[in-house]
């Protein structure tokens, strides 16, 4: 990943990717050249880059993060019910997952 160096791509980028000073024309140009020229370099990137990925940006785990937000404000407890996968097998009295299994269970319908 090459991106300018705004603090919105430096926050994903960081560290896995390659930034180049926004504005700079010349230091795209240099940063993509090396790019070009380092096949093993953009490798090892890439291979940083979907490790990353997986640790930090798969819908599942946000998802649950933010209804675990959700729970937390409104005072409410998750059913910590949950199998291998990630998927609720028990809900909490009136929540989505209660209201709409089929949302959270493909096998409901």
């Amino acid at each position: 990943m090459l991106a300018s160096d705004i603090p919105e791509n430096e926050e994903i980028v960081n560290g896995v990717g390659f930034t180049f000073h926004h504005d700079d024309q010349a230091d795209l140009e240099r940063m993509l050249d090396m790019l070009i020229h380092n096949p093993e370099l953009r490798r090892q990137a890439a291979e940083h880059e979907q490790e990353r990925i997986q640790s930090q940006y798969l819908w599942p785990q946000i998802a649950r993060s933010i209804e675990k937000t959700y729970y937390d404000l409104l005072g409410w407890t998750m059913d910590e019910n949950v199998t291998a996968n990630g998927s609720w097998v028990g809900a909490v009295e009136g929540s989505s997952a209660a209201l709409y299994p089929s949302l959270v269970d493909p096998k409901v319908a």
